[in-house]
């Protein structure tokens, strides 16, 4: 498990750096394919999602697992019946459409990603204009709500990269010095694997 999401996180690290040197255009959805499957993990059930993605000639592939509960539609019984599939992930910087079927478990299908505008212009006014759409889907793919933003600029960090914000692995880059408790935090970084690295000039 530890090894799928350290494979995970460089993937997407990689994807979104890749992302960052192509020229931003006007583009109102993308599109792609997902692969999914349910599993039981301890006493509940989780439902791991990769999705995959083309842009500019570049190929992009992302990977995680879920509370089914996230998804909008998607059919608990699927985990044991077959059957056609249609859900939505439904994020602040924008919504994820899938359709596909379902069988002993395991499903595919297509996908598209439509940003939300409202985000969009959000962003804007927190000093990140011309993001490009596989950056707002690597957003809406790991829950980067423009709160999280706020909250770190309140607490002293600002024009942090878009790259860093990753709520499931974020680390605070030098030279700022913050140790505070986890209690301390605002309610939109108290990830469970969400912890600031304490670092020195």
């Amino acid at each position: 498990m530890m090894y799928r999401k350290l494979t995970t996180l460089f993937t997407a690290a990689i994807l979104i750096a890749a992302a960052l040197t192509v020229h931003a255009r006007p583009q109102d959805s993308l599109s792609g394919e997902w692969e999914a499957r349910f599993e039981t993990e301890g006493s509940g059930r989780t439902f791991y999602l990769e999705t995959r993605t083309s842009e500019w000639k570049h190929d992009h592939t992302w990977g995680n697992s879920h509370k089914p509960g996230e998804f909008y539609g998607l059919d608990p019984k699927l985990a044991t019946a077959d059957g056609p599939a249609r859900f939505e992930l439904r994020r602040e910087a924008g919504t994820l459409a899938f359709d596909g079927a379902f069988r002993s478990g395991k499903g595919s299908g297509t996908l598209r990603f439509t940003p939300s505008p409202e985000f969009v212009q959000n962003m804007k006014g927190l000093r990140y204009s011309n993001l490009p759409i596989d950056q707002l889907l690597a957003f809406a793919t790991q829950d980067v709500t423009t709160q999280f933003v706020k909250d770190l600029n309140n607490l002293g960090y600002r024009n942090v990269p878009p790259t860093t914000y990753w709520p499931s692995a974020f680390t605070v880059p030098a030279p700022i010095s913050f140790a505070p408790s986890a209690s301390s935090y605002p309610a939109s970084l108290r990830w469970t694997n969400w912890s600031p690295c304490e670092s020195t000039a």
